[in-house]
């Protein structure tokens, strides 16, 4: 698995009203599958899966962008460079 370094979690719900305890994400090798563990106060570990469907590429890169223009362009721009040579 690869640890996003720059991501983080945050859980809140049931047992914290607001949001607390950050956590890694990774992403594991099958795809573009996102993962969190995170410890629970009394039950033990809670782990999250987030599978990303194709059909929502657009979605995050539009994302992306809205957010820092000339990194996501540079990342965009390495990655298919790499690819394509």
């Amino acid at each position: 698995m690869t640890v996003l370094k720059h991501t983080k979690g945050m859980r809140g719900g049931a047992t914290s009203s607001y949001w607390t305890e950050s956590f890694e994400v990774e992403l594991l090798p099958i795809g573009t599958v996102l993962e969190a563990r995170m410890s629970g106060p009394n039950y033990g570990t809670t782990v999250v899966r987030i599978t990303i469907g194709p059909q929502d590429y657009r979605t995050i890169l539009r994302a992306m962008i809205k957010t820092d223009r000339k990194t996501a362009l540079r990342a965009m721009a390495g990655v298919l460079a790499r690819s394509v040579g």
